[in-house]
């Protein structure tokens, strides 16, 4: 399994051909197939129907000031990725 440097995301694009199928086969219940990838069933919703996926990315956009930070916080979550960032930047200069 391919390492996910991107921490918003769950589901590897394999991961979500995986669910399209089972879903497919039959496998209908969110519940089962979030606990076999280890995300929420409504990740699992997101995949499978595409307009509950627009309408939450629709809410998103509409609501995301109800959700934004302190300043004390934005600034540890900023300091949080550079240094996340640097670190990454770091392991891809190693010569072995």
């Amino acid at each position: 399994m391919p390492i996910n440097n991107d921490l918003r995301r769950k589901l590897t694009d394999s991961d979500r051909e995986e669910i399209i199928r089972l879903w497919g086969l039959g496998y209908t219940n969110y519940t089962y197939l979030g606990l076999k990838f280890n995300v929420h069933p409504k990740t699992i919703r997101k995949v499978i129907d595409d307009d509950y996926r627009l309408a939450c990315n629709e809410f998103n956009r509409q609501n995301w000031y109800k959700y934004k930070p302190s300043k004390e916080h934005h600034a540890k979550l900023v300091r949080e990725y550079r240094k996340r960032k640097k670190d990454l930047k770091n392991t891809w200069h190693i010569k072995i």
